[in-house]
């Protein structure tokens, strides 16, 4: 089954402010990318990107001070249409013994609680 993803996000901000972005795929993913997720900015920046340790693809940005700041992307994944199965409780997945690293923030685990969100409509830009 054909999967189609993506992302809008609209940004203001009042200073040059640095950007650390963790928006692409997982990299375990490869291998269901049909069309690859490309970030695009609406604008001329400078955009460094590396992998972190976990596999993550992070890109930094330094915003504008004045104005909008529009990211986006959109993909096509190749996906199974059956339903995901959870893990054992013994896999690295679940928590159990690996020599995998896991990623030290759990699932379960609300870092933002109760932040308002910031709406800005397009017709406003």
């Amino acid at each position: 089954m054909n999967l189609r993803v993506g992302f809008e996000l609209v940004f203001s901000c009042s200073q040059h402010t640095p950007m650390l972005l963790m928006l692409n795929m997982h990299s375990s993913h490869v291998n269901d990318v049909i069309v690859p997720d490309r970030v695009r900015i609406d604008r001329p920046l400078s955009l460094t990107q590396y992998h972190d340790s976990f596999g993550n693809l992070c890109s930094r940005i330094v915003t504008p001070s004045e104005g909008y700041l529009t990211l986006s992307t959109e993909a096509l994944l190749n996906v199974s249409d059956s339903p995901e199965r959870p893990a054992p409780d013994n896999s690295p997945e679940s928590g159990g013994a690996s020599t995998r690293r896991v990623h030290p923030v759990s699932p379960g685990k609300q870092i933002l609680r109760n932040r308002p969100a910031i709406e800005h409509g397009m017709g406003d830009v």
